[in-house]
């Protein structure tokens, strides 16, 4: 997925930063302020390159403007719906096989039939179970991260 990447928190001998191999850049879009800084928050201690949309229209723009490895996005947007940016991003060839985790709150089966053309990687619902969010990550992205079991 990703390239390799310096990572400016991995100081090596003399503070000079080290390349870090599994630096993957996922985008996040979501009109949650709260859920983007969460998301951003846990992504960045897993050493993910986070980048943030409020918006559809802003996310399509991060999405053709940085090529991500990866978009967690949102069922219900604004400016752009999830619809239109999934179109977009499906008709652009070097945004066409990034996978997409849609976070929705209630899904009903009819978008759900309209959202299956897209190929979706993953569906979950709101409120977000971090723990099956990162473990959704962890599998399409190919980095071992290991997760806390106890209750």
């Amino acid at each position: 997925m990703g390239a390799q990447r310096v990572c400016g928190d991995c100081l090596g001998q003399a503070g000079i930063p080290q390349a870090v191999e599994s630096l993957k850049t996922v985008l996040v879009i979501d009109a949650s302020e709260l859920i983007r800084g969460y998301l951003e928050t846990k992504l960045v201690a897993l050493n993910y390159e986070v980048l943030t949309a409020r918006n559809g229209f802003d996310g399509l723009i991060k999405l053709k403007n940085n090529v991500p490895d990866l978009v967690v996005m949102d069922d219900t947007l604004e400016r752009t719906s999830a619809i239109e940016l999934l179109t977009e991003k499906t008709a652009e060839k070097a945004t066409a096989g990034i996978p997409v985790i849609l976070l929705s709150q209630r899904l009903s089966r009819e978008q759900l039939v309209q959202m299956a053309k897209f190929k979706l990687a993953k569906v979950l619902t709101k409120p977000i179970k971090v723990d099956a969010l990162l473990r959704e990550i962890s599998d399409l992205s190919g980095d071992d991260i290991s997760f806390d079991s106890t209750p």
